[in-house]
């Protein structure tokens, strides 16, 4: 399972909405419009579910990684998007 993320475009972080799922889930809705406030910039962003990515879940440890790009952190547009590293890693 990989968690649903968003962009913010204020900010360009990584928004996480909560929902873990799996591309073949994601497929299925992906005319579907998620509705929140961005806990960065507090505005309300409203995100078509086929504009977000999968991306590693907080709660699951990574390593850090030096000289190449992890895989599952290049959004749609191909941008690197935020990588999320464990606490106890950093």
């Amino acid at each position: 399972m990989r968690s649903l993320t968003f962009t913010c475009p204020r900010t360009g972080r990584a928004i996480h909405a909560g929902i873990d799922t799996d591309p073949a889930s994601l497929s299925s809705v992906q005319t579907v419009v998620l509705h929140f406030t961005c806990t960065y910039c507090g505005m309300a962003h409203q995100f078509p579910i086929k504009s977000g990515y999968l991306a590693q879940p907080l709660y699951w440890p990574s390593t850090r990684s030096f000289g190449h790009v992890p895989p599952n952190i290049n959004g749609p547009s191909g941008c690197l998007k935020t990588v999320l590293m464990h606490p106890l890693f950093s």
